[in-house]
């Protein structure tokens, strides 16, 4: 299995914050392109950890 690379992990953070916020404030989604690492492409586990301020907020995650 591969790992991630330090650019894979950006691209899910930041498509992750866009989400979050497109759903606060009542937007559709945001459309991305298709991930160009392999290793995105790949099913896989996920989890989100939400904090504020150091604070935890939520998690959620899923096991593919």
């Amino acid at each position: 299995m591969k790992t991630l690379t330090k650019k894979d992990g950006q691209y899910l953070l930041t498509l992750a914050r866009n989400t979050i916020s497109a759903r606060l404030t009542g937007q559709q989604g945001v459309e991305n392109e298709s991930p160009q690492s392999e290793v995105l492409q790949e099913n896989r586990a996920t989890f989100v950890t939400l904090k504020k301020k150091g604070q935890l907020r939520g998690c959620i995650g899923c096991l593919n």
